[in-house]
């Protein structure tokens, strides 16, 4: 291992004052509360990437459940952040109604772009609100174009895509701002691009469904060693802020420092995932919440007994997977013995 510039030494021993028992406690891997930039979140940010410099009205994606969708949201707009200042981005959480109704159409928008709960009013006056707290978003920066997320999109029926039409288009016309609209939902959204076809609104599918793509976990071995390797690089992952510290180093220092790394543990965890999945169809990819709990109960396992000679072994692997809940997203529970 190389040795640590004076910086990175100084940024250590400061978070070395922080009681070590204080740190795991709060820790966002401990806690659940980690976005790193999975494969299909990079792949999905060069496309919504080169939507908006596009300009173009929207874009889908689908997936399975628990593969990530909501937690990429988060990632994906931090990232656009970064890359695009002057585009804002908020997000809309689509819920499903036995009828559709405008008002709480309207309501739920004015929620999410408010952060607050909506008056009671009607419906024109809280379309005007909404038409109006977009384009103020887009002024505060002086932007032009502004990304509107869609989690849970296939709740959200030709209705529902209709009005949400209406107000792109207001906020064109009367304002000149494009409304990009990113659809995330499950494969259900796929048949919600069917049934629009079928009933001749082709200009809802054009607008917002101009492109599918699939969403999906982890696929392979490579790409789940590419994720666990961001837990050890301090440039995508660190904590306490600011400390230099990766989130392996923080939870694992002596074994880290004696040249541990996550990554390395990575054929281990798939080849658990691989032989629990045998019998139930194989194995075709790993959602993100199956693998953040194996890798959590990991850590969890070896925080009192971390030392330099630390390495994981298969059926340490094989107990985090299966605390991990993974084995119900397959069907019928299976006996596996180590």
């Amino acid at each position: 291992m190389g040795e640590r510039t004076s910086a990175q030494a100084s940024t250590t021993a400061r978070a070395a004052g922080i009681p070590r028992q204080s740190l795991q406690i709060e820790h966002p891997v401990i806690n659940n509360k980690i976005w790193l930039p999975t494969p299909s979140i990079r792949a999905a940010f060069e496309v919504i990437a080169n939507t908006a410099l596009e300009r173009s009205p929207g874009v889908s994606f689908y997936g399975s459940s628990r593969v990530g969708k909501t937690s990429a949201i988060l990632v994906l707009r931090e990232q656009l952040a970064q890359v695009f200042p002057d585009i804002p981005t908020m997000t809309v959480n689509a819920k499903w109604h036995p009828r559709f109704s405008e008002t709480i159409f309207f309501g739920e928008m004015l929620t999410a772009v408010a952060h607050v709960m909506s008056a009671p009013a009607k419906v024109e006056v809280r379309r005007g609100r909404v038409v109006k707290l977009l384009w103020t978003s887009a002024m505060a920066v002086r932007s032009d174009r502004l990304v509107l997320f869609v989690d849970e999109a296939q709740c959200w029926l030709d209705a529902a895509l209709t009005m949400l039409r209406d107000l792109a288009n207001d906020l064109l016309l009367e304002h000149k701002i494009q409304l990009i609209v990113v659809l995330f939902g499950t494969p259900e959204l796929l048949s919600v691009h069917t049934s629009l076809l079928h009933a001749g609104r082709e200009d809802l599918v054009g607008r917002f469904m101009p492109q599918r793509h699939a969403f999906r976990g982890i696929t392979d071995c490579d790409q789940l060693r590419s994720t666990m390797q961001f837990y050890d690089d301090p440039e995508v992952s660190q904590y306490p802020d600011g400390s230099g510290l990766s989130y392996s180093e923080c939870l694992l220092p002596i074994a880290y420092r004696s040249g541990w790394r996550l990554e390395n543990e990575a054929p281990l965890l798939w080849e658990q995932y691989r032989r629990m999945a045998l019998g139930k169809g194989g194995l075709s990819e790993v959602g993100m919440q199956w693998i953040n709990a194996s890798i959590r109960d990991f850590f969890q396992q070896h925080i009192s007994f971390d030392h330099a000679d630390l390495h994981g072994e298969a059926d340490q692997w094989l107990d985090a997977v299966r605390r991990s809940g993974f084995e119900t997203s397959l069907g019928n529970p299976n006996t596996l013995s180590h």
